[in-house]
């Protein structure tokens, strides 16, 4: 609990010298290579069990094979995923489901570290000093053990996204745009973050992104014939569509849990809700933008409302698919104690986020009561409203001004 004290309370932190980056900090990096290992020596032992790594290695075979990625081969299951992304597999593919899968997971650990320490230097409000990156670093990695674990790619995707953030904050437009269209295809719902960003900030990012998609898409056509390609996008869109309105156990957005409630929402009725509840975040990032003089605390607040709205509203979201709101969920814990706004609504948001959505111990909370299973959305929703009431008190704080907020 220290670690967490001394975060919370800057001010009683003793100041670490010039250079040193302080013993918590060394602990908070021990404790992230401590996860690499045990990953690498489960893939060892157990290289095809509590992974989807041998789905994602097949595909990339299956692309250069010339057999179709969209046909739900047996052990397999749907391969929900881009051309452009099997693509990218394939140097993990070749080196087997053993290794392959442990390069993978270690390259999907140094994305996401490096988008948290890239999210605390360039984007994040407020000072950071060792003990407080600490803390960051390790409250971040709970909501990601789980999909590091089964070597899902969620975190590979808000690593580019908060990568992308820092990129925007230093006027890399180019860079900012390629970060922000890869987690694209990876799962398309991430595209909620560059659209938004895209409004805010038109001239100089909209379509530098789109020339960055267009890269994305055209990569496949390098590879294979004209007309494989177009028939594998095309088997490709007809199966986001197909899936898109499947109730699965394990989803925990608010469409399927309403289902497995017993209180369906009418999927035509759920499109207009989520549409509504888009132009709401998009409407309030444009008062922010007009309202703050601080580009750190406008980028902060549309890269968390975009993470809220994605778990809340986009299909298929998983437990796992929740370390996509982790860095800011872990963001405002921090904030809130160091402030001493909110902090019970926002502890609430995280526990249910981080800790008491996760699988094992959903499983035990539904046994008192089936409503557990909402408690993923429900903490996304108290960690907007937080988000809400603690900004409304930040608003009028005069910071020096951006030259991207003109």
């Amino acid at each position: 609990m220290r670690i967490i004290n001394l975060a919370l309370h800057p001010e009683d932190n003793s100041p670490v010298p010039s250079g040193k980056s302080g013993p918590w900090l060394k602990w908070a990096y021990g404790m992230w290579l401590f996860l690499a290992l045990a990953v690498s020596v489960k893939m060892l032992i157990t290289p095809e069990l509590h992974t989807v790594f041998p789905k994602f290695a097949a595909r990339a075979i299956n692309w250069w094979s010339g057999l179709p990625l969209y046909v739900e081969y047996e052990g397999l299951g749907r391969f929900p995923y881009s051309p452009t992304f099997a693509i990218s597999l394939t140097p993990f593919a070749f080196l087997g489901n053993c290794f392959g899968a442990i390069s993978w997971s270690w390259m999907n650990i140094a994305v996401y570290i490096w988008g948290l320490q890239r999210l605390i230097r360039d984007v994040l409000p407020g000072e950071w000093p060792p003990d407080r990156r600490a803390a960051f670093l390790m409250l971040a990695m709970i909501g990601a053990i789980r999909g590091v674990w089964n070597a899902q790619s969620n975190i590979l995707i808000i690593g580019l996204i908060m990568g992308g953030g820092s990129a925007l904050i230093r006027k890399r437009w180019w860079m900012a745009a390629f970060l922000l269209a890869g987690p694209v295809y990876l799962k398309v719902w991430p595209i909620v973050v560059p659209l938004l960003i895209s409004a805010l900030w038109p001239r100089m990012f909209a379509w530098r992104f789109l020339v960055a998609m267009g890269v994305g898409a055209v990569i496949p056509f390098l590879t294979q014939p004209f007309d494989t390609v177009l028939q594998q996008y095309h088997n490709w869109f007809a199966l986001l569509v197909e899936i898109s309105p499947v109730v699965v156990c394990s989803y925990r957005d608010v469409w399927t849990v309403s289902n497995l409630l017993d209180a369906p929402i009418n999927i035509y009725a759920y499109s207009v809700i989520q549409l509504l509840t888009a132009l709401m975040a998009l409407g309030w990032c444009l008062w922010l933008q007009q309202s703050t003089q601080s580009l750190r605390w406008l980028l902060t607040s549309a890269l968390a409302i975009g993470a809220a709205w994605m778990m809340i509203f986009v299909p298929a979201v998983e437990y796992n698919t929740y370390v996509v709101l982790a860095p800011m969920v872990t963001w405002g814990l921090l904030t809130a104690f160091e402030e001493r706004q909110w902090r019970g609504l926002i502890s609430v948001a995280y526990a249910m986020t981080m800790i008491l959505g996760a699988g094992a111990v959903e499983r035990v909370l539904i046994n008192f009561s089936p409503a557990a299973l909402a408690m993923l959305p429900v903490g996304s929703l108290l960690f907007v409203i937080w988000l809400i009431l603690f900004l409304r008190n930040r608003r009028n704080v005069c910071f020096e001004r951006s030259e991207l907020c003109n």
